[in-house]
């Protein structure tokens, strides 16, 4: 008994170490693992043709654009955007609030901007917009009276805009951002991801039943979010148990509120009346380092940070979520075979001679 209890013990090395119990929920963001917006796309949106004539023409780089776009978009006050939120009270967010206050009115409280992928900040317009405090329509509207002004204090050096022409690509990327059925049209699908998607999708006990419950957590707009899901619902959409939309919340990640709402959410599901959801219970995973530091500070502490599908699936791998993969003979290099064996038989002879 004595051998075999420490011959055990000799090869636990070998093995992942996880987390103590399995988690009940992975909750994970979707722009940037299961899709990805398309520059390509953006490009033959605003006009090849458009973007050529401005960068000979004005003697400019088309990638300053975005610059000029959030320069123009962040000159707009937060509290004349506040004054056009008139969509939160459609929120969750709201409700609870509305719950809690006997205020005849409850204004759209103040939101932390979200960032883009390469972590530059987003104008409050656009978060509020994401969050579902101002519509789409209200939204593009001050822009555009936005764009006015600064067309009316004229063009080139000394002033905001530099040319007319620059003045119709701002527009036109105003329509895209603000349009959704447009916006949500130019993402594309991510192999790795979705791979990475289903195999999580197929995580199931002996019995059958679900290892963990799939669910997303989005900084999206409710009318782009419904067009994603439609034009990617069998290889993504379809693998999750339950979506949650920044634009239904009424707040955006990295605010606090965004974490708390989807687990009180989670709380009320049929799945958990009986055994209640706790902040161990959930792996967050995001490729936004200020989204996964909020996790944190709510309670989340299985919260991942990740650049890509291979190292999501690397760290949830860390976490005994998913197994290593298993590499095949023709791939395991001689090498790799006597280092291993002579790992085992060293820990085996460790054993032996400890026994006897």
């Amino acid at each position: 008994m004595k051998k075999s209890y420490i011959l055990a013990l000799s090869f636990l090395f070998l093995l992942p170490i996880g987390l103590c119990a399995e988690p009940r929920v992975l909750l994970l963001d979707l722009g940037g693992l299961f899709y990805k917006f398309s520059a390509f796309s953006y490009t033959q949106e605003l006009g090849l043709g458009n973007i050529i004539s401005y960068a000979i023409r004005d003697f400019k780089n088309p990638k300053g654009l975005e610059k000029i776009i959030f320069g123009m978009l962040q000159a707009i006050p937060e509290d004349e955007i506040r004054q056009h939120s008139d969509d939160f009270d459609q929120t969750v967010w709201y409700k609870k609030l509305r719950a809690q206050q006997s205020a005849e009115k409850i204004e759209a409280p103040h939101i932390t901007p979200t960032r883009t992928t390469s972590g530059k900040e987003l104008p409050y317009l656009i978060s509020a917009y994401q969050a579902g405090h101002i519509s789409d329509k209200a939204a593009m509207a001050l822009a555009y009276k936005k764009l006015e002004e600064f067309k009316a204090q004229g063009y080139g050096q000394g002033h905001f805009l530099a040319s007319d022409r620059e003045a119709y690509l701002v527009a036109e990327a105003i329509r895209l951002i603000f349009t959704p059925e447009v916006n949500a049209a130019m993402n594309s699908e991510l192999r790795d991801g979705v791979k990475l998607l289903q195999e999580l999708a197929s995580q199931n006990h002996e019995d059958g039943t679900k290892k963990f419950v799939l669910a997303a957590l989005s900084n999206a707009d409710k009318r782009a979010a419904h067009v994603l899901e439609v034009r990617f619902k069998k290889s993504i959409f379809s693998k999750f148990q339950h979506l949650f939309y920044s634009g239904d919340l009424g707040t955006i990640k990295p605010n606090d509120e965004a974490y708390t709402l989807v687990f009180e959410a989670l709380n009320e599901l049929p799945e958990f009346r009986e055994q209640p959801l706790t902040l161990d219970d959930i792996v967050f995973m995001d490729d936004q380092p200020e989204n996964v530091l909020a996790a944190k500070r709510v309670g989340i502490q299985n919260a991942i940070l990740y650049k890509n599908a291979e190292q999501a699936r690397e760290e949830l791998v860390k976490l005994g979520v998913l197994a290593p993969k298993v590499e095949t003979p023709s791939s395991i290099t001689l090498t790799n075979s006597l280092v291993a064996g002579g790992v085992v038989l060293s820990g085996a002879y460790f054993a032996y001679q400890y026994c006897n």
